[in-house]
């Protein structure tokens, strides 16, 4: 333990020590009965030397056999204080995991990026579980084996010193040697352990995107690629697996020979100085008794400088994660009285790559109103959202949440009156009941009454225990995990009710359920939907189109379709996809043929409109291919890239 914090950085070791501070009087008492099997192991050792010299002097058999018993008591309670503190080394280890672990989830709860805590979640989960592990053992190890190491020492160098003063300072010079080569090599062998820690997180999140993609990969025939990929890391891996191996390695090997090079110099002196003398078989037997213990002392080290290494690369990586949450400070929330459930003004957000993706961005959100803001792709909307949700704050300007500015104040205090559901679902390995309410507060007549609004209620009713079924995310739909998301926002009591492009996985029946869920269920809080489907800006009190991080528009749906050319068109087009999926049901005829600008071959032409012959043939003589896509061609399907003459 010594050399796993002397290792370590001032302000790694003070963390280190606050995970053993709560189990002081826990360390005491091993420390106590570490104390006390030392004390019977030294006294069990004299006591045998008394018996070997007390038989040779002519004493009876019942001295012998009642100092026969007390050796026997004092090996009984040696037994019991190294059992007692082996568990209770084991308790406070665990105990010590488990916090670590418990401070981890939180610390990954609490960032605001989690591609702060490292490069990815994989690295928090790397953290869980591997490292939080190899602390655990290095602590049991250091309060169970390594703790009573340096008494055991003290007490034989004493003892050895007492018999021989040259060999007594010949077995403190030795163990000073070992020592300090065993914290420099310590040091040393830091780098590679870490580094083999870095490869296995590496192997990790490889591992973990292969498995997660598994459909995309073989969809398009990218196995050999990611295998080979995959390969790599795997090398790198080896590589640095291998190095800190023979790192730790070598130490042991070198520690062995050192031993047997001590035991001969002890014997050579040993003969040396006592060539003239008989020696007692009494002080052969207690030279050899010491002369194990301080073998077994000196073996020991090696295995402290191979596991040291490896407990201070996991707890900086631990002290890492923490790091990325513990450096926020604390907020203190100021509400404001606002007749606005969302003010956004001038507000600028950069993406992951440092880029500005809106700049001065204004919008006023009523109370009570519903509300879409839609756009094209790369918008800005993204950015928006995750501020309003509190998990971001702009780069310039203000957004103000419930009459809660984001950027000065507790973002719990602001995800307590937002409620949100959104492109991905969220679901969790446990029971229906708890995917939907997960404080427990809500009864199950207000849980299925919201279902049966939803339409969420028929999933329910089909599943093998209704709300106590557990549920999995790879055993539900898109559709269906949407649902979910969505009965789970508004099962929540919140001022502002976001839904982050929450449709899109739903067919036309189901999401025209939905939305008028939402409005009933909430009738008179503020919703705010965020879509590029438009599909709710028909119930929508008010419009906001963004375009270039910017607001170009904003009104109502009519107003904007005869003010703005932009959200005519998007809306245009929009519709003029939906009316195709859903089998062209007007059976209008859109823009004549002849309207399209002719593309010479071998150029694809993507066509939408029922045929006539005279339009067939038109088609025929203008292009030779062309490509059908299933959404836009409803009555058939046909291969890409197929010859209309061969049809």
């Amino acid at each position: 333990m010594s050399l796993f914090m002397a290792s370590m950085s001032a302000k790694t070791r003070r963390a280190s020590l606050s995970y053993l501070r709560p189990h002081a009087f826990s360390i005491l008492s091993i420390a106590a009965l570490q104390v006390t099997g030392v004390v019977m192991q030294v006294m069990s050792i004299g006591m045998l030397k008394s018996i070997l010299d007390k038989s040779q002097s002519g004493y009876g058999n019942e001295y012998i056999l009642g100092e026969g018993l007390k050796l026997l008591v004092f090996a009984i309670v040696f037994s019991i204080s190294v059992y007692l503190a082996s568990r209770l080394s084991s308790r406070v280890a665990a105990m010590v995991a488990s916090q670590i672990r418990k401070d981890v989830l939180a610390s990954a709860l609490k960032v605001q990026r989690l591609d702060s805590a490292g490069d990815s979640a994989t690295y928090t989960m790397t953290c869980v579980t591997s490292d939080a592990m190899i602390v655990q053992e290095h602590v049991f190890s250091s309060l169970s084996i390594y703790f009573p190491l340096p008494i055991l020492a003290a007490a034989m160098v004493w003892c050895t010193y007492r018999i021989s003063t040259t060999i007594g300072l010949m077995v403190l010079a030795s163990m000073a040697a070992v020592v300090a080569l065993t914290y420099v090599f310590s040091r040393h062998a830091a780098t590679f352990q870490a580094d083999r820690i870095v490869g296995q997180d590496m192997v990790a999140r490889s591992l973990r995107e292969k498995v997660t993609g598994a459909r995309t990969i073989k969809a398009y025939s990218a196995q050999e690629y990611e295998r080979a990929k995959f390969s790599g890391v795997s090398a790198f891996f080896g590589e640095k697996n291998k190095n800190a191996t023979l790192s730790s390695y070598y130490l042991p090997t070198f520690t062995t020979a050192f031993i047997w090079i001590f035991i001969v110099f002890v014997y050579m002196i040993a003969a040396l100085g006592m060539s003239q003398q008989t020696i007692r078989m009494p002080h052969l037997v207690m030279f050899m008794q010491f002369t194990t213990c301080i073998v077994s002392s000196l073996a020991i080290i090696p295995f402290i400088c191979i596991q040291a290494p490896r407990a201070r690369a996991s707890m900086e990586r631990i002290l890492e994660v923490l790091k990325a949450s513990g450096g926020e400070k604390p907020k203190t929330t100021t509400r404001k009285e606002s007749g606005s459930a969302l003010e956004v003004c001038g507000a600028s957000f950069h993406d992951g790559f440092g880029r500005e993706t809106a700049g001065r961005m204004d919008i006023a959100v009523p109370k009570g109103k519903v509300v879409t803001l839609t756009g094209p792709i790369g918008c800005g909307m993204t950015e928006l959202i995750d501020c309003i949700t509190a998990f971001s704050a702009p780069v310039s300007g203000s957004v103000a949440v419930c009459g809660m500015d984001v950027a000065s104040s507790d973002p719990y205090d602001i995800r307590c009156a937002v409620s949100y559901a959104g492109r991905r679902s969220g679901v969790f390995s446990s029971t229906v009941r708890s995917n939907l309410d997960a404080t427990g507060a809500l009864d199950d007549a207000r849980i299925l009454e919201i279902c049966e609004a939803t339409g969420f209620i028929e999933y329910v009713r089909g599943l093998p225990g209704g709300l106590d079924c557990i549920l999995s995310p790879n055993i539900m739909s898109g559709g269906q995990a949407q649902l979910l998301a969505l009965t789970r926002c508004l099962l929540r009591d919140a001022e502002l009710y976001v839904f982050d492009d929450c449709f899109f996985s739903m067919d036309a029946k189901t999401r025209a359920k939905a939305v008028r869920s939402i409005l009933d269920v909430r009738s008179g809080k503020t919703v705010l939907f965020a879509s590029h489907e438009m599909t709710t800006v028909g119930v929508s009190d008010m419009v906001f189109l963004i375009d270039g991080g910017r607001v170009v528009g904003s009104g109502t749906h009519k107003e904007l379709l005869t003010g703005s050319p932009l959200y005519a068109d998007m809306y245009g087009k929009l519709t003029g996809v939906m009316r195709c999926r859903g089998g062209c049901s007007g059976r209008r005829r859109p823009t004549s043929w002849r309207s399209i600008p002719k593309a010479p071959p071998p150029r694809y032409v993507c066509i939408r409109f029922w045929p006539s012959s005279r339009s067939w043939r038109s088609l025929r003589s203008r292009t030779s291919r062309v490509i059908s896509y299933p959404g836009l061609w409803p009555w058939k399907t046909r291969a890409s890239s197929t010859s209309i003459s061969s049809r």
